[in-house]
């Protein structure tokens, strides 16, 4: 199966940096708040910068390729994401790990660990940040 892609411009890509960003401040926002009895509060952390991710690695491929991956195939969006230059590399394997969390972040069984939620977050906001440099 070929990988399935959207064409975007400009304006598509400024909308998805919205996104990211509002994604990432929600994550934040969680960070913050801190009920000591939630175990789960790095699975929702995480889950939003999933999100924020995604957000970010669309908003790079619409402004640097015309294009974003669109589908359930994350590896296509990681092989997308790695044709973007420069740093094309770094960005998909911090897409990558984001992916890598996603299922168990939105759907595990079982709480993800405050260093995960971490790592999740690096990711995050290294997609966030070269969206940031690449669209505004």
């Amino acid at each position: 199966m070929s990988p399935r892609t959207r064409n975007c411009d400009g304006a598509t890509a400024r909308e998805r940096l919205k996104a990211a960003e509002s994604y990432i401040q929600a994550a934040g926002l969680i960070e913050e708040w801190n009920d000591g009895d939630d175990r789960y509060r790095p699975n929702s952390m995480t889950s939003n910068y999933v999100l924020a991710g995604i957000a970010a690695s669309d908003a790079i491929c619409c402004f640097a390729l015309g294009e974003h991956s669109q589908g359930d195939d994350h590896r296509a969006a990681i092989r997308l994401v790695e044709k973007v230059t420069p740093g094309g590399r770094d960005l998909s394997r911090a897409l990558g790990a984001l992916l890598a969390l996603k299922t168990e972040a939105g759907y595990g069984a079982r709480p993800l660990t405050g260093e995960q939620a971490k790592k999740a977050r690096r990711s995050a906001e290294t997609l966030v940040q070269a969206a940031r440099e690449r669209v505004l």
